[in-house]
C-alpha cells in the first residue's frame, strides 16, 4: 500500500480499509485474495509545504471562538486515523458550453452562480462532506464549518 512507502493512500485503498474493517466487525471470513502491488499506481502528490499558523480544528489565538469539540475515537479507526486525506473547498458551479470553454484564456473572468456570502461546500478525497463560511484568519483564507457529516 502506499501508507508503507511514505505516499498517500487513494480513494480505492481507503475505501477498501475501510471495508476491511467492517468486514472484521461483522466477523471472521475467508481471506481475499492479496492484490499485487504494482509499479504503475499514480504517483503520490507532492508534499505540502509546512503551513504556519493555527492548527486545522483550533481557533485562532485571540478570536474569542471556542475551540473544535473533541471526540473520542473509535478503536477500529485508530488504525488508519494517521491516513493522509484531502479536504477541498468548493466555491461553486456554472455549467458552460464547450464552444464557450474553449474561447477562454489567460484573464478570463468565470462567474459562479453561487453569490459571495453563501456557504461553500467541504469534500474530503472528492466526496462532499459538509458546508462551511469561508472567513480570513490572518492574511489567509479559512473555512468555518457550518454543517458536517452532510
Amino acid at each position: 500500500m502506499a501508507d508503507e512507502q511514505g505516499g498517500a493512500l487513494s480513494q480505492s485503498e481507503i475505501d477498501a480499509l475501510i471495508a476491511a474493517l467492517r468486514q472484521e466487525e461483522a466477523g471472521p471470513a475467508a481471506p481475499a485474495p492479496a492484490e499485487p502491488e504494482t509499479e504503475a499506481m499514480a504517483p503520490a502528490p507532492p508534499e505540502p509545504a509546512a503551513a504556519s499558523g493555527p492548527v486545522a480544528g483550533e481557533p485562532p489565538a485571540g478570536t474569542g471562538a471556542p475551540p473544535a469539540p473533541v471526540r473520542e475515537l473509535d478503536p477500529k479507526l485508530a488504525r488508519i486515523a494517521d491516513l493522509d486525506v484531502t479536504l477541498s473547498v468548493l466555491l461553486g458551479h456554472r455549467v458552460f458550453t464547450l464552444r464557450e470553454l474553449l474561447g477562454w484564456g489567460i484573464g478570463t473572468r468565470i462567474t459562479l452562480e453561487e453569490g459571495w456570502r453563501e456557504p461553500v461546500y467541504l469534500a474530503v478525497n472528492g466526496r462532499l462532506v459538509g458546508r462551511g463560511r469561508v472567513v480570513l484568519v490572518g492574511n489567509r483564507f479559512g473555512v468555518r464549518v457550518e454543517r458536517w457529516g452532510t
